[in-house]
């Protein structure tokens, strides 16, 4: 992917907008990880940014700014 490319790039985040899910690409030095939040309680975490909001609030917020 590009986005691999960039090395001022630590975390890479996709928001769904036809379904409720949000995928989360991490770099850990060379190498990226991904995971999902499927889950209505889950919620994303970008500890460098010291943000956090459960999948149900992003959701109700892209709902109405639609």
């Amino acid at each position: 992917m590009v986005y691999e490319l960039n090395p001022a790039l630590h975390t890479y985040i996709l928001v769904a907008q036809d379904r409720r899910e949000v995928i989360i690409h991490r770099r850990h030095g060379e190498d990226w990880s991904t995971e999902m939040l499927p889950e209505s309680g889950d919620a994303l975490q970008i500890p460098e940014l010291g943000f956090s909001m459960t999948l149900d609030a992003i959701n109700a917020r892209a709902e109405r700014e639609h």
